[in-house]
């Protein structure tokens, strides 16, 4: 199973139109999904941004709900600061 899904998010493969920006957030202490292959996920979306949550597992939204909403709510903001 693990090897389909590391295949689906290949670097040659778009999730999501080229055109839609994509944030990733991911724990630095997640064992199921390790953040050097959430970044390959990330890196499949082109106008992708990842972030590494510190001392946060794999439920990065329950374990560190803090930083992952400050993430969430600073995305946007930082989208307009790109198209500027």
């Amino acid at each position: 199973m693990w090897h389909y899904q590391y295949a689906h998010f290949a670097p040659t493969r778009r999730m999501v139109p080229a055109h839609i920006p994509g944030l990733v957030i991911t724990g630095a202490e997640d064992s199921q999904f390790p953040a050097h292959l959430v970044r390959k996920m990330a890196d499949a979306i082109k106008r992708g941004t990842f972030r590494v949550l510190p001392h946060t597992g794999h439920l990065a939204v329950c374990e560190n709900p803090d930083e992952a909403n400050a993430e969430v709510d600073a995305f946007p903001a930082g989208l307009s600061a790109v198209a500027a």
